[in-house]
C-alpha cells in the first residue's frame, strides 16, 4: 500500500480493516483464507484524513485522526 496503515481485525468474521495514513480511505479485506486475501469494498470520508488509530470491537469500527475529525 505504500505508505504506514493502521489495521483493526474482526476475528469473528474473518475481516480486516485498513485505513492509510494519508488517504481518505478505509479498505476492508476477507482474510478467512490468509493464503488468499479477498479485497470487499472501500469506504471513502474526508474524516478518514491522518488517522492515528482504528479498531474494531461488537461491530463497530472505531477511527481516530491525528487531525480530531
Amino acid at each position: 500500500m505504500g505508505e504506514p496503515n493502521r489495521m483493526a481485525l474482526d476475528e469473528e468474521n474473518g475481516l480486516l480493516w485498513v485505513a492509510g495514513y494519508r488517504k481518505d480511505i478505509i479498505s476492508v479485506i476477507d482474510v478467512r483464507k490468509p493464503g488468499e486475501p479477498q479485497f470487499i469494498r472501500e469506504f471513502e470520508n474526508d474524516n478518514f484524513r491522518r488517522v492515528q488509530t482504528i479498531s474494531y470491537h461488537n461491530e463497530h469500527l472505531y477511527v481516530g485522526s491525528r487531525d480530531s475529525n
